[in-house]
């Protein structure tokens, strides 16, 4: 005896794996589920549930499963469709937020970084213009702020280097004198 049963199937939309319970409730009666699972991660909906006649089933069965497995084919689109536009949306959001405490826009990590920036520049000033006084310029220059990393403050540290610099020179001339 030749059915056309498997063929019917093929033909539904694909929406993930079948799996197909046989019950008999009574001796025409018949009980069929359906359960419809999401092949990657086994996720599945409710069992369609049918009962009947093995004739009514026969007559009926393609014609009621049809919608459903449609629709279920469509959400787990859909659910796979949204969950890759989330990945994607994280990815994109990461590198966002993985930003230092002073680019993410909060007046307080502004305030708080202007304060630290001050305090670093004006104690690496404070050792410069010691060791200026100690004669150990090459040292004072070694500890000076360069223009790049505190550009409010270029010219003047322009102008300390220069000075710095030209100090240096003189005790390497008045070096050479004394020996």
């Amino acid at each position: 005896m030749e059915t056309n049963f498997f063929s019917q199937i093929k033909q539904l939309p694909k929406a993930g794996a079948w799996k197909i319970n046989i019950a008999f409730v009574q001796d025409e009666i018949m009980l069929v589920s359906v359960l419809l699972e999401k092949e990657a991660d086994g996720k599945a909906l409710a069992p369609i549930v049918f009962n009947g006649t093995a004739k009514e089933l026969d007559e009926g069965f393609f014609g009621a499963i049809s919608a459903p497995v449609q629709s279920t084919a469509e959400l787990f689109a859909s659910v796979d469709a949204h969950l890759l536009s989330i990945e994607k949306a994280k990815n994109e959001i990461k590198p966002k937020t993985e930003k230092k405490p002073a680019e993410n826009g909060s007046p307080t990590a502004k305030i708080e970084d202007k304060a630290e920036r001050k305090k670093r520049y004006d104690g690496l000033i404070e050792k410069a213009k010691t060791l200026n006084g100690q004669m150990k310029y090459e040292e004072a220059l070694a500890v000076l702020p360069s223009s790049e990393d505190f550009p409010e403050k270029g010219e003047e540290l322009d102008g300390l280097r220069t000075k710095l610099e030209e100090r240096k020179a003189q005790k390497e001339k008045m070096s050479l004198f004394t020996t």
